[in-house]
């Protein structure tokens, strides 16, 4: 198996820490190189040193277990969505919805 690494991009947050946003995966190949894969592609910046350039930094990939994290996170948080917390506490929504609503 090829070693993995994970493309990251710094991106300024509001209380000016930098978070590393993901936006592709390189694998090592035969001839010693790296081949990319891009999700996204990085915003250029400009400096006036060097111009328009696009940086992006290879960190060793997370293991394949943690990719879904995130998934079991938001499905836990969705089941404690209002929606869901009224219908555990025995909320019915209106099943009769014939009622008269006049349209001029």
């Amino acid at each position: 198996m090829s070693d993995r690494f994970d493309l990251c991009v710094a991106r300024p947050r509001k209380d000016g820490k930098v978070y590393w946003h993901k936006i592709g995966s390189a694998f090592s190949n035969d001839k010693g190189g790296f081949d990319l894969t891009f999700d996204s592609l990085p915003v250029p910046e400009y400096s006036d040193q060097y111009g328009l350039q696009v940086r992006a930094k290879a960190f060793p990939a997370k293991p394949r277990d943690d990719v879904g994290g995130s998934q079991r996170q938001r499905a836990a948080d969705q089941s404690q969505s209002p929606h869901n917390r009224a219908k555990a506490d025995g909320y019915q929504p209106q099943q009769n919805l014939n009622d008269e609503i006049p349209f001029k």
